[in-house]
């Protein structure tokens, strides 16, 4: 796949459907190398802009999707044919739905107690029977979750953890987890459990759905100035390499 840097950030050029099967591809592998996946918005962008930590888990992932509409924007003015947004919840669900398929291992680790059971309770009334090792909330120190996880050796890894948490995690354990592939998925599990409302179908398809969860959870406010900076930026190299 073709990839640009754009204000520093590794957006990668991919569609649903190539995006799927390169993480099929990962998660039949043989071997449990750590892979992660990241789904990049323009917020976490604005972040890793000024964050070396996030910066790096961004850069050195095996794949980025554009979860954010204006990621899109933003790669087709820098030279990218960015076809659509990949929703980052809909990519790992399409991911359990793999693991499910192939009879692979699951785990999930974060979010509160009840939406990590709740994600749980979900996934196994959608596909039953499917394999799921290990479900931990976010509320357990990393040395023993991280010691859980590879006792249980889980194909696919699930991290709910947001706020630049879940990278840092995977960060700090992605030399000695015998894990094949791992994302970050933010509040995925909460919108699973039903504790959270997802924006609807509408909204998603004309790739507002940011502006519907500001418009519910007006706390995210101060957070745009973080997005706003990615895109910003991502106009400004655009025209300094025109």
């Amino acid at each position: 796949m073709r990839s640009k840097y754009i204000c520093g950030i590794r957006v990668d050029e991919i569609d649903r459907k190539s995006a799927l099967k390169f993480a099929k591809q990962l998660l039949l592998n043989d071997t449990y190398n750590f892979k992660w996946i990241t789904s990049i918005n323009p917020e976490k962008c604005g972040r890793a802009m000024e964050n070396e930590a996030l910066r790096n888990t961004i850069n050195g992932s095996i794949m980025t999707i554009p979860d954010g509409i204006g990621i899109v924007w933003a790669g087709r003015m820098n030279g990218l044919l960015l076809k659509h947004r990949i929703p980052g919840i809909d990519f790992a669900w399409n991911m359990i739905r793999l693991v499910h398929k192939y009879n692979l291992k699951l785990y999930l680790y974060g979010a509160k107690p009840e939406s990590n059971q709740g994600a749980v309770a979900r996934i196994e009334a959608t596909m039953p029977g499917i394999n799921i090792v290990g479900a931990i909330d976010g509320y357990r120190e990393w040395n023993e979750v991280a010691a859980d996880i590879a006792d249980k050796k889980p194909d696919l890894l699930l991290i709910a953890m947001g706020g630049g948490k879940q990278e840092e995690f995977i960060w700090k354990y992605k030399d000695i987890l015998p894990v094949k592939v791992a994302m970050g998925v933010g509040g995925s599990f909460d919108v699973w459990a039903g504790k959270v409302e997802r924006a609807p179908r509408l909204w998603q398809a004309i790739g507002m759905e940011w502006f519907y969860r500001i418009a519910k959870e007006p706390f995210r406010i101060p957070r745009l100035k973080y997005g706003l900076r990615f895109m910003m930026c991502s106009m400004y190299q655009m025209l300094y390499n025109m």
